[in-house]
């Protein structure tokens, strides 16, 4: 799983979009919504939000891909709550732009 709260959305795609935010590859996007995707050997963990004039969505989904999934995610999942202010204001800049 991404390690790094502080990286920032990167410029990657040939499109001149952004390939990732805060170290989660942006796996699929549309106009006002964009899927965020992080995979290891143990687990997958996608993250969607959707953003329109008046809300913003998520929701995130953890996939066990090893039993030891299950023991990992719990601890994890205490960073993942600390972070996802600043990642949802990261995604919205990135879907917000040209």
């Amino acid at each position: 799983m991404p390690q790094s709260k502080t990286q920032r959305a990167s410029p990657g795609n040939s499109s001149g979009g952004y390939s990732a935010a805060s170290g989660w590859k942006i796996a699929a996007r549309g106009d006002s919504w964009i899927r965020l995707e992080a995979v290891s050997w143990f687990m997958t963990a996608q993250i969607v939000i959707q953003v329109d004039d008046e809300q913003l969505s998520v929701a995130t989904f953890i996939r066990y891909d090893r039993p030891m999934a299950a023991l990992a995610w719990p601890p994890l999942s205490a960073g993942h709550r600390l972070a996802m202010p600043g990642l949802l204001r990261q995604t919205v800049r990135a879907t917000r732009s040209p």
